[in-house]
């Protein structure tokens, strides 16, 4: 039964043209994009949240070569000034640590936990426990809501100067 459901699945696929594919792609990494959850952008395509999780997987992953969702969001590299006025601006706004600031900043580069660790010459588990701490700060329950925070936080800043 559940290989018929993927056969299924894959067969609606097929039967997309690849225009089709490519503009459902670009519509659900917009939504990605923007923090969306699963359930939220299932509903919005009217697609179960199961079919989602396949698309996102099977499709976005292997097409972006990506291995998480937060991957995905594009992220925008920073100068040596732009990346202190951040680190103020984040400390002041949500309150963050030192070491929370550099975090939250290679996070918004686009680096991984492990990358992260490296980076700094920490433990991947310590990186793990200032993530959390950030996500806490910043109301965010994933990564790429949090990427969605941070960014939203860069583009006022940009707009302040």
């Amino acid at each position: 039964m559940r290989e018929e459901r993927n056969i299924n699945q894959e067969g609606r696929d097929q039967r997309l043209t690849e225009q089709e594919l490519a503009a459902r792609d670009e519509t659900i990494l917009n939504y990605l994009r923007q923090g969306w959850t699963n359930q939220q952008i299932a509903e919005v395509l009217h697609i179960r949240p199961e079919q989602l999780r396949r698309i996102i997987y099977r499709r976005l992953f292997v097409t972006y070569d990506v291995h998480t969702r937060a991957e995905l969001v594009e992220t925008v590299p920073l100068e040596q000034e732009e990346e202190r006025d951040l680190a103020e601006y984040w400390t002041a706004s949500y309150d963050f640590s030192y070491q929370e600031c550099r975090i939250a900043t290679l996070l918004y580069q686009g680096l991984n936990r492990r990358e992260i660790a490296e980076e700094l010459c920490v433990a991947e588990s310590t990186v793990r426990n200032h993530l959390h701490r950030v996500y806490q700060k910043l109301g965010a329950c994933h990564r790429a809501r949090a990427l969605y925070v941070l960014d939203s936080a860069v583009k006022s800043l940009q707009q302040k100067i």
